[in-house]
């Protein structure tokens, strides 16, 4: 009797253990699917999908448009689904939620099944909603790359040898676009404007670039930061290139993302070619030759407060008016730049510009130059820790560029001249 009473306890105790679905019985109510704002996509072609116990689930039938054989086999009362790798094209097929906005509300009761659903052979839990199979969107993982997007609240699921929805859209820009997407393309500096193909209305657009110096010591100087910018029913997006600059861009839209880079070589111009044709040969001719320019600089106290004020530069005439712009552009900039000193003309034999007047040097204690030999002139460059260093993606270094002027921070394979600008790249 003892035997007989244990052996009914273990009975019990298996019994309170086994899971109430595989009790319930065909037919019976196992809860409710909620309203889900989690877009379930294929190749980015939208499905229609339901949270059920807080996973998303999807219709097995609606897969046969999606790229999947769905064969029902009435002996064994299964479905079966697999990748179809004969299929070309994805017809999708959604039924909008006509409170699809309520988030978490229940829809629709999802019931247990006698259906036995295999996913590549493998068996997978099933429900009956409607008269549907529901299989979770997670069983489809062996199928293909299962991702869930954590920006645009949304899995996804893409399948080799398919098409995707909306790339081919997302490329369509007019014909004058700064860049063909997925490619390197060349442009010469100046103000663009990115432009790309519209998608469905609201649809938000994900812009990043990154910015490379072309230098000449790789390495030395990384990317800069990755700009993001987000637009909404917005096609384009305006830009000034910099000379010696490689940008990568990618643009994303429902997860679509298509990349492009531009390279951007060093400027030349008329204006260049006339100075370099008109050179002194003597300190005397440079005397005679040289022009004095005021530029509005902004200086530092010890506090860190800042001032205006303004130096007098001697200069060839040639680049009297590209300096005025670019210390007006400095001075209007947002970083309100800290000068402590400029070097301009100054005769001193050789072959260095400040001979001709067409270089400036700012700051030679902070922004030192380190030469082929290792001879060093000047304390560091610290940028982005001393306030008087030379940021490589900074408004000082974009404005002297912007006017033809070359930084010797990375222009030269031996000599790194940091606090150095010549205007005919010497």
């Amino acid at each position: 009797m003892k035997k007989l009473l244990t052996a009914l306890v273990l009975v019990c105790i298996l019994m309170s253990v086994v899971p109430v679905a595989s009790m319930a019985k065909t037919g019976d109510v196992l809860g409710y699917a909620k309203y889900t704002d989690i877009s379930a996509y294929i190749n980015h072609y939208p499905i229609a999908s339901y949270n059920i116990n807080d996973y998303t689930a999807v219709v097995a039938e609606d897969l046969a448009n999606y790229g999947f054989r769905v064969d029902w086999n009435d002996y064994e009362r299964a479905l079966y689904i697999s990748k179809d790798n004969s299929a070309k094209r994805i017809t999708p097929y959604v039924t909008p939620y006509k409170y699809a906005s309520v988030a978490g509300y229940p829809s629709f009761a999802y019931l247990q099944t006698d259906i036995k659903t295999y996913v590549n052979g493998v068996p997978v839990e099933s429900f009956n909603i409607g008269g549907k199979t529901c299989i979770y969107m997670d069983s489809l993982v062996s199928c293909g790359e299962l991702a869930w997007v954590p920006e645009f609240r949304a899995i996804k699921l893409w399948l080799d040898g398919l098409p995707i929805k909306d790339y081919e859209a997302l490329q369509e820009a007019p014909a004058d676009n700064i860049i063909s997407w997925n490619v390197e393309y060349f442009r010469e500096p100046g103000e663009y404007t990115i432009q790309w193909g519209k998608l469905a209305p609201g649809t938000e657009y994900v812009l990043t670039i990154v910015e490379q110096r072309n230098s000449r010591h790789e390495g030395d100087i990384p990317p800069n930061d990755p700009k993001v910018y987000r637009y909404v029913d917005q096609y384009a997006h305006t830009l000034y290139l910099y000379p010696k600059r490689t940008y990568q861009i990618s643009l994303t839209a429902y997860g679509v993302t298509l990349e492009g880079s531009i390279y951007v070589p060093s400027m030349y111009t008329e204006a260049m070619a006339a100075t370099q044709d008109n050179l002194p040969q003597t300190k005397e001719e440079a005397d005679a030759m040289m022009v004095k320019v005021t530029v509005p600089i902004w200086k530092m106290k010890s506090n860190g407060s800042k001032y205006s004020s303004s130096v007098t530069l001697t200069v060839h005439p040639q680049i009297a008016e590209p300096i005025r712009l670019v210390f007006e552009e400095i001075y209007n900039g947002t970083e309100k730049f800290p000068i402590k000193d400029i070097g301009a003309y100054s005769w001193r034999g050789g072959r260095t510009e400040h001979n001709w007047g067409t270089a400036i040097d700012i700051n030679s204690n902070e922004n030192y130059c380190i030469y082929g030999n290792g001879t060093v002139v000047g304390s560091c460059w610290a940028p982005y820790e001393n306030p008087y260093s030379i940021t490589p993606y900074g408004e000082v270094i974009n404005a002297f560029e912007k006017y033809g002027f070359t930084w010797g921070g990375d222009a030269w394979s031996s000599t790194k001249d940091y606090m150095h600008f010549s205007y005919l790249g010497t």
